[in-house]
């Protein structure tokens, strides 16, 4: 009857199997409104100096030709160096250039800020989720999710909110320029025209070549698994000389790659072909109209060379819009996932009204051994049913009534898939019983607090899953203000005591890492006495964090 068969398609599963699925923008808020409305008035004013700071950095942008422009005139004009005006100029695009370096170094400590709110806040939401969530779900995929969806937030803050938009807000600013300060609408026509057509076909351009690509990626992900199969099963090819057979599709797959690469390089080529060109004639154009209104004397040389000089300024920025819009797009799509992982609810939640399990006025670390034995709970399982989600109610649990009285051991004893873990599961309120209920001392736990029933519940799993600490950290666990003192009597306690005095260092010995596979006998053998031991540094846990009541889950096949 484990929890694992069987189980429905959730949404959370679909952020497992890496589906790329895309959430309302304004969902997307959760995640970003940290990065411009941040806790804290210091981070607020932060936020404000920033954008401040992107202003200041774009107009320097901006006025940098109008006093080139200056330089240009005088010189023509007078012969003279135009000390003054280079000044300016260059004055500008160091302003320009210094305070997009402020700004970023500023905005660093809101990023890391907002980083980590919503990290704790993600973090904190997937330990609210039930152990459904965590029995049925690859914790590594969606601690994948979590760091993406936190990278890519901080590149669409980047990439869109303070490269791409004030751009857009630099093209309407030279716009506005030409319109007045050069008093030609053609001007701005022909800029503005060319930068949406330069970002249509960037787009366009991009997305034919991220198919490609995603081909190019599949082709050669394949032939790596053809590759890793072929030679693990070694012996098989040897025996059935397919030797050339595997060769062949190994290098069907490779040739596959190679094509798709080939395309996606010539539709790049292509790409960036197609922006000069449209760069290039929206140069030609504006400084051919500006070219005439010099000849006419409407206009300057001064006023030449600084149209020149905007026309090349709005489009350098442009020049990365395809790495801009595969950064958001990708970005949007791990936001997305991680959104998702958000808004999935949790199954089992306090009511509006939960109150506190009341089991006894005093603490029970504060009562003496003879008094916490007197005030140990009774526990009750009334006509409880229960069936694991996605499984057929046959293979549930039925009509299970059964009363534990204070200061009583009680041993389930049953074959295994029985349900003994999951009546310690739903004791806890791991899962909620789907029938009947669950008292202690007369108080249905479906209707208490879970943080206060846990509190006065103790348990030794049957798999002692240890943290990758110190056997010192694991027992302390329980209660973290633990003293050295209490750790070595909860350890004595556990009988522990003697295994901690063969290892080298003690209660700071390190755990054996889940991660570790033994590779002989001897090792197995070893792994298999710690783990034994790791069930008792478990109990020594429970007996430091001294629980009201402890259910010990063993095997007993």
């Amino acid at each position: 009857m484990g929890p694992r068969a069987n189980m429905k398609k959730s949404g959370y599963e679909d952020i497992e199997a890496g589906k790329n699925k895309f959430v309302p923008l304004s969902s997307l808020a959760v995640l970003l409104i940290p990065y411009f409305w941040p806790r804290g008035i210091v981070l607020k004013l932060q936020v404000a100096v920033s954008l401040s700071l992107v202003a200041a950095s774009r107009s320097f942008r901006v006025l940098s030709p109008l006093y080139l422009k200056d330089a240009t005139n005088e010189l023509a004009s007078t012969g003279a160096v135009p000390y003054r005006p280079l000044a300016l100029y260059c004055g500008a695009l160091f302003l320009s250039t210094t305070a997009k370096q402020i700004q970023t170094y500023s905005y660093l400590r809101v990023k890391q800020h907002a980083y980590i709110d919503v990290s704790a806040a993600v973090f904190a939401h997937l330990h609210k989720m039930s152990m459904h969530f965590h029995l049925t779900k690859k914790t590594g995929k969606v601690m994948r999710v979590l760091d993406r969806g936190l990278d890519s937030t901080d590149s669409v803050v980047n990439v869109l909110f303070f490269r791409f938009l004030p751009t857009l807000l630099e093209v309407a600013a030279v716009s506005l320029v030409f319109a007045c300060a050069f008093q030609d609408h053609w001007l701005s026509v022909v800029a503005v025209t060319s930068v949406v057509l330069y970002t249509v076909v960037t787009f366009i351009g991009t997305t034919i070549r991220l198919e490609f690509k995603a081909q190019s990626n599949q082709h050669d992900n394949d032939a790596n698994d053809k590759a890793v199969d072929s030679f693990t099963n070694f012996e098989t090819v040897k025996a059935f000389n397919a030797e050339e057979y595997e060769t062949n599709r190994y290098m069907a797959s490779i040739e596959q790659c190679q094509h798709t690469t080939y395309l996606t390089r010539g539709y790049l080529n292509g790409l960036t072909v197609a922006q000069q060109f449209i760069q290039s004639t929206c140069l030609f154009v504006c400084m051919a109209i500006t070219g005439v209104k010099v000849t006419q004397g409407l206009l300057t040389v001064g006023d030449f060379v600084a149209v020149g000089s905007y026309i090349l300024n709005i489009f350098k920025p442009l020049d990365s819009l395809g790495a801009i819009y595969n950064t958001i797009v990708q970005a949007v799509v791990d936001m997305s996932n991680l959104v998702e992982l958000v808004e999935a609810t949790p199954d089992i939640l306090d009511k509006d009204d939960a109150a506190a399990l009341v089991v006894a006025s005093t603490p029970m670390a504060a009562m003496s051994p003879g008094t916490r034995r007197r005030h140990q709970p009774t526990v009750q399982f009334d006509h409880v049913g229960f069936t694991y989600p996605g499984q057929p109610a046959s293979n549930g649990l039925k009509n299970i009534c059964f009363t534990i009285p204070p200061g009583h051991t009680v041993a389930i004893v049953g074959t295994t898939g029985a349900g003994k873990s999951t009546l310690s599961r739903l004791l806890f309120r791991f899962y909620d019983v789907t029938a009947g209920r669950i008292l202690i001392n007369g108080q249905d736990i479906s209707c208490v607090q879970q943080k206060s029933l846990r509190q006065v519940l103790g348990i030794v799993p049957q798999d002692a899953v240890m943290f990758n600490d110190t056997i010192y950290y694991n027992i302390q666990y329980g209660r973290q203000s633990a003293t050295r003192a209490d750790v070595e009597a909860a350890a004595a306690a556990a009988n522990l005591t003697a295994f901690v005095a063969t290892l080298p260092l003690g209660l700071d010995t390190k755990v054996l890492n889940a991660t570790e596979t033994p590779t002989t006998t001897r090792e197995h053998d070893r792994v298999d006495a710690f783990l034994e031991q790791c069930v008792r540094c478990a109990a020594a846990a429970q007996l430091r964090s001294r629980p009201h009541q402890i259910s010990v889950d063993v095997v007993v096949s």
